[in-house]
């Protein structure tokens, strides 16, 4: 029983019970290697093999980004999913080491920029910059992903087949970006098939899509390279669809691709050969006009700088 006084000494010698349980078990922990923060970023050396390489060498991963379908297939593979970080959507991060050439002097020596760059330009005025081809082989926002709003959604493992009844396909977007715009999960059948207008070779205003597409020689030499098929996908004849947007003028109604498809056979190849609403309606409307290329063998795969004389 204790002593109504409190003693004016205390103990010499602590007491020992309380002490012996607790401090042994979170000691084990305190020793571990701290853990090595994961790079976001993509393996450029990695090439991703499919059934259509027909013995080249592979895919690049931003191969993936050209078919939302494709992308959800592969990146289940947890090779494709560790090496094409971005593309699966695991992160969504800027390339801090990568540059690309502008227009303007960024500084008094050099026309390079990086990524950071892009945050002082307007919106409409990124966007654009987003989609050129950066001089070294690649397109902008593919090196700088989150500067240019190009983050994706990650992909869910697939649902074991024992299931009693099957989950649908979910995409979940990933916490540390949730203030990020993500591209949503539809096939890119109706994404990103449009050959891009602002799109020019070495530069000039001619060489464009419709300049890739002309002569069928020069096709098939130029769509190997990686920044014309991105930039020329209806050119290059990886997908082909009609533009949502363009419209033109027949009399003082406003028609649209959906209407050249109505047409008679007649009336539709006339109309496809005409030139309205500031382009050749073939160019509008591809499918509609069934001007669709068939894909270029071996296209996307030829990095680097591009020449063409």
């Amino acid at each position: 029983e204790p002593s109504s006084v409190p003693s004016s000494r205390p103990s010499s010698k602590p007491t020992l019970s309380p002490t012996s349980s607790p401090s042994t078990a979170p000691s084990s922990t305190l020793s571990l290697t701290p853990t090595t923060p994961k790079i976001c970023s993509s393996d450029d050396s990695y090439r991703i093999q499919s059934t259509q390489d027909n013995g080249t060498e592979g895919n690049k991963c931003r191969w993936l980004r050209k078919n939302e379908d494709r992308r959800q297939k592969f990146c289940k593979k947890e090779e494709v999913k560790s090496k094409c970080l971005i593309e699966c959507g695991e992160c969504c991060a800027d390339n801090q080491d990568y540059t690309f050439y502008v227009d303007n002097v960024v500084t008094l020596t050099s026309k390079k920029a990086k990524c950071g760059w892009l945050s002082f330009l307007t919106d409409d005025l990124k966007n654009q910059v987003c989609k050129k081809w950066d001089g070294f082989g690649k397109v902008v926002r593919d090196g700088c992903p989150k500067s240019c709003d190009w983050c994706l959604t990650s992909t869910l493992a697939p649902v074991s087949p024992t299931s009693s009844s099957p989950t649908p396909a979910l995409t979940t977007t990933l916490p540390t970006h949730s203030a990020m715009p993500t591209h949503s999960a539809a096939p890119t059948a109706t994404v990103n098939c449009e050959d891009d207008p602002s799109f020019q070779i070495n530069g000039n205003k001619n060489d464009d899509c419709r300049y890739v597409r002309y002569k069928e020689e020069r096709r098939l030499e130029l769509c190997k390279y990686e920044v014309v098929n991105d930039s020329c996908p209806t050119a290059c004849g990886s997908c082909c669809n009609d533009s949502e947007d363009y419209t033109f003028k027949m009399g003082s109604s406003e028609r649209n691709c959906k209407w050249v498809a109505g047409r008679g056979a007649l009336q539709r190849a006339a109309l496809c050969d005409s030139y309205k609403g500031k382009r050749m309606v073939r160019h509008g409307c591809p499918k509609a006009c069934g001007f669709c290329k068939l894909p270029v063998p071996g296209s996307g795969t030829i990095p680097g700088s591009l020449v063409w004389e």
